[in-house]
């Protein structure tokens, strides 16, 4: 049987991961022709967009029957990226090794490797409905225990489901009569229960391997109070001066030994909330993530691109990896791309506009626009539009 280079699935509508995911299969196609491109879950559509990718059904036994050297999985969500590993056993993947993704695909445990490394997250605590709703209590202890486990954590709560990555489902809730209107509601799914804290929603996304990790530019996504927006209706910044007095460099230096911990390769996005003195950190999901391409539009490097390298055994050391320092980027959804998008073309040619296009959220059709640029004229772009508190949210120097 013939040994292929390269397995690289991608689990999501392919319009979210436009135009990095093409830029990566172009350059991956040129270096390696004998990689295949496998999109999975997608509407058949999607395949016109990018040359050369394959519409595959997994065989019945949920195995790849080619062979590969090594596998990377652009997938959405987690779970994708856990099934993609599975489909090819006993080969290199990227992002991997499979424990790795799966603890950081787990709330629980992902909340307890904050703790370990001394990462500072919300207070929190595990409904785990196996033993709080099973066999092993009487009834009327039940609903008294979930009660008196949460009586350390004072209102609001958040409530999240322990497996769910996309946010969906994540409720703010805030006094005794709604949580238990919440738990009585869903009594089957393992929960996790952490204080709410009202700050700006940041992520930031880190690739690479335990001998070499690079971090993307930080990205603002919204403010906590408002919940999850999954949609991208919404304006996001990645900018290298947000967070800065923040995310400083023992904080990454601890995040670097998290991942290290685990032996962590491949692209993460580790998802933190910020007030005006402190970081708290929520998530980290072990995959391709819904920053990659606002990241890569603001850095210049392209994360898709970086994957790849990273399973072909070419990533390189840190110091020989120079991406732009000056760089920042906005992704503009739904009517706020509308809005805004004269603005951008008028200052055309200081700002790319890297997408303008129709993605699917969540099987919903949306405008989304990704430009980017020096961060001075993203700022200055910012600032023209009017988006609130920009001077305050950036440590922004001429």
């Amino acid at each position: 049987m013939t040994v292929s280079s390269h397995l690289c699935i991608r689990s999501l509508d392919v319009s979210q991961a436009s135009p990095f995911l093409e830029m990566a299969w172009n350059k991956i196609k040129a270096e390696s022709p004998s990689s295949d491109l496998v999109l999975l879950d997608q509407p058949s559509a999607a395949f016109s967009s990018i040359i050369g990718a394959k519409n595959i059904v997994p065989a019945k036994d949920g195995h790849q029957s080619k062979v590969y050297n090594s596998l990377v999985s652009w997938s959405i969500p987690n779970e994708r990226t856990l099934e993609d590993i599975i489909m090819s056993p006993e080969v290199y993947t990227t992002p991997g090794p499979l424990n790795a993704v799966y603890k950081l695909s787990d709330k629980r445990a992902t909340k307890m490797l904050f703790e370990k490394f001394s990462l500072l997250t919300p207070s929190w605590e595990i409904l785990d409905r196996g033993f709080t709703q099973g066999n092993l209590l009487r009834d009327s202890t039940k609903d008294n225990l979930e009660r008196n486990l949460l009586n350390c954590l004072s209102f609001p709560l958040v409530v999240k489901t322990l497996w769910d990555c996309m946010g969906h489902g994540v409720e703010i809730i805030r006094d005794q009569h709604l949580l238990t209107a919440r738990l009585t509601e869903d009594n089957k799914n393992n929960l996790l229960i952490e204080s709410f804290i009202d700050g700006a929603l940041g992520s930031i996304e880190i690739i690479g391997t335990p001998e070499s990790y690079f971090f993307q530019p930080p990205c603002l996504t919204g403010q906590s109070g408002n919940g999850v927006v999954s949609n991208f209706d919404t304006i996001r910044i990645c900018h290298p001066h947000l967070f800065h007095n923040l995310l400083t460099q023992k904080i990454k230096n601890k995040l670097v030994e998290l991942l290290k911990h685990l032996g962590f390769q491949g692209a993460c996005c580790v998802d933190f909330i910020a007030t005006h003195d402190s970081l708290y950190f929520l998530e980290i999901n072990p995959r391709i993530s819904g920053i990659s391409c606002l990241s890569s539009a603001a850095s210049g490097l392209n994360s898709f691109e970086a994957t790849y390298l990273i399973s072909a055994n070419k990533w390189p050391r840190k110091e020989k990896i120079a991406p732009s320092n000056d760089g920042a980027a906005v992704q503009i959804g739904g009517s706020y791309a509308d809005k805004h998008l004269s603005t951008l073309r008028e200052m055309h040619p200081i700002i790319t506009i890297y997408r303008n296009n129709t993605i699917s959220v969540d099987g919903n059709q949306s405008h989304n626009i990704i430009a980017g640029g020096d961060y001075s004229v993203i700022h200055q772009f910012l600032l023209k539009i009017g988006f609130p508190n920009i001077n305050s949210l950036l440590d922004f120097k001429k």
